[in-house]
């Protein structure tokens, strides 16, 4: 089943992130930051959507998206301005590298300048356990349909560029690539498709 995510489904999301995602920059943050900050700010936004499939009443996947990767990240960083500065500053307090990535990650949200805004796969994630079941797929149609209904007609997702069975799957369905850039040390590559 697709649902809406609410509060209650907070702490198996978090699970889910960061056991399928441990490299993502935001598991990086902390796990109190994910379940106090991050995502109850994901599911205030009115410039996202955290979309989830249940198997009974368990979370098997997810996947947040967003109108304007760049209007949520803006909106969510000024509502919650004190809990990112304080969970930024202990994470770069950490070593240089996490200095350097957090100054990197800050520039690239402030100048980004994209040439066409559009839908964005912010973050998906499916259950380890229950991989290979169509449930990526199910979300990925769930936030078309969500952006579809925002009048929204263009989604994108950014991934790392070595995940090349993840880019090849998004381009067997029509998706195109249109953008490379490397971030945080990492090479990302940008799909882009009509909804």
């Amino acid at each position: 089943m697709i649902a809406f995510a609410d509060a209650k489904h907070i702490q198996n999301i978090v699970d889910i992130h960061c056991a399928s995602l441990p490299d993502d920059f935001l598991p990086q943050l902390g796990r109190n930051f994910l379940e106090n900050t991050f995502y109850p700010a994901v599911i205030a936004s009115n410039q996202a959507a955290l979309i989830m499939h249940l198997d009974k009443e368990s979370v098997t996947g997810f996947i947040i998206i967003t109108h304007d990767s760049g209007q949520f990240l803006s909106q969510i960083i000024r509502d919650h301005f004190f809990a990112f500065a304080w969970t930024g500053l202990r994470s770069s307090l950490r070593s240089f590298e996490h200095l350097k990535k957090n100054i990197e990650i800050v520039i690239s949200s402030l100048f980004s300048k994209e040439s066409h805004p559009a839908g964005e796969i912010y973050v998906i994630a499916v259950d380890q356990n229950n991989r290979g079941r169509g449930i990526g797929a199910m979300l990925v149609d769930a936030a078309r349909e969500y952006l579809k209904e925002h009048h929204i007609d263009e989604i994108k997702i950014k991934t790392l560029t070595s995940n090349v069975d993840w880019i090849n799957h998004f381009r067997k369905t029509g998706w195109e690539v249109v953008d490379q850039f490397r971030l945080i040390g990492n090479d990302y590559t940008v799909l882009n498709s009509k909804i």
